[in-house]
């Protein structure tokens, strides 16, 4: 039996534990369901934190602040070993192999995935799944807290990339799909000034999953903002910062570090990325991703999901 959309991408829950909470924008709140155990995490403040490059293709990452050296920075706190590290973004790639590709649904509630219904994508699925990295967001760093009022936004500026990125919440078994940011929102050039692609509110002090869906093979560099909410609702000058998250689509990066395909390292590669992403992209569209041999667990289905 073909495996349920819910069971993939949907966190069961999203509770109310100190380190546990429902994420929606402030606009589109929406009930608590009971708390999801595998949410529930503790955040030590002497977490190292590394700039080795490094691909990840599983296991669990949070993007979210952290102060280093009295900074606020954006970080990715990578779980998927026994010992919790941070990571600098710009040391990091997110690998998303064919293992995560779903046949997305024709139906009304997904509508959203504009272009996408009906075909296959590749998702970083709500749920933890095996072989597909989980990343979601925390904002649980220690001296990170000291500085926010209820929170801090995260904005999605843009996204570049060979296709388009969604990212968005569901909450609990029949919940409709929340979109939180959608890379078709910027203009075509993704110049300044342009509406954000989305706006993630995160609640002080919370762990917290979503799905990212990803239309095509190839390298997307995603422009993260993450601004402290001062206590009255404004941007604190102290706790703001950007950087990019890169997400490698596809099956073209190897699960080891040292290795995007048999002939390139992934150092000069991590060093490309920020200023030419063309050339990315050349390189994956010869090297196509291996041929879908994976079962479709978007199910395509007369009733509601």
């Amino acid at each position: 039996m073909t495996q349920s959309l819910i069971s993939r991408l949907t966190s069961a829950t999203l509770g109310a534990l100190a380190a546990t909470a429902c994420l929606a924008l402030p606009a589109l709140s929406a009930p608590m369901d009971e708390a999801d155990p595998a949410l529930d995490q503790t955040v030590k403040a002497d977490e190292p934190v590394s700039t080795d490059p490094t691909v990840i293709s599983r296991g669990h990452v949070d993007i979210g602040p952290r102060v280093i050296d009295g900074t606020w920075q954006i970080l990715a706190r990578d779980d998927s070993a026994a010992t919790p590290l941070w990571r600098t973004l710009d040391s990091v790639a997110i690998h998303v192999s064919d293992e995560s590709m779903m046949a997305v649904p024709d139906t009304d509630d997904y509508a959203f995935l504009e272009g996408a219904q009906g075909q296959r994508a590749w998702v970083i699925p709500q749920t933890q799944q095996v072989d597909v990295p989980w990343v979601g967001w925390n904002t649980q760093d220690s001296a990170a807290l000291k500085r926010m009022g209820t929170g801090a936004t995260m904005t999605v500026e843009r996204v570049e990339g060979p296709g388009r990125m969604w990212l968005f919440l569901q909450d609990g078994t029949f919940g409709a799909p929340r979109v939180l940011a959608d890379s078709g929102a910027n203009s075509a050039d993704g110049s300044a000034g342009s509406t954000p692609a989305g706006e993630v509110w995160m609640e002080a002090n919370t762990h917290v999953h979503a799905n990212w869906v990803f239309s095509e093979p190839g390298v997307y560099l995603v422009h993260l903002r993450v601004a402290a909410d001062d206590g009255a609702g404004n941007a604190s000058s102290d706790a703001t910062a950007q950087a990019v998250m890169r997400v490698a689509v596809g099956s073209l990066i190897r699960t080891t570090p040292s290795v995007l395909c048999p002939q390139l390292q992934i150092l000069p590669i991590l060093r490309m990325l920020p200023t030419s992403l063309e050339q990315a992209n050349k390189l994956a569209t010869i090297l196509h991703p291996l041929p879908n041999r994976h079962r479709p667990v978007f199910p395509h289905r007369t009733s509601r999901l």
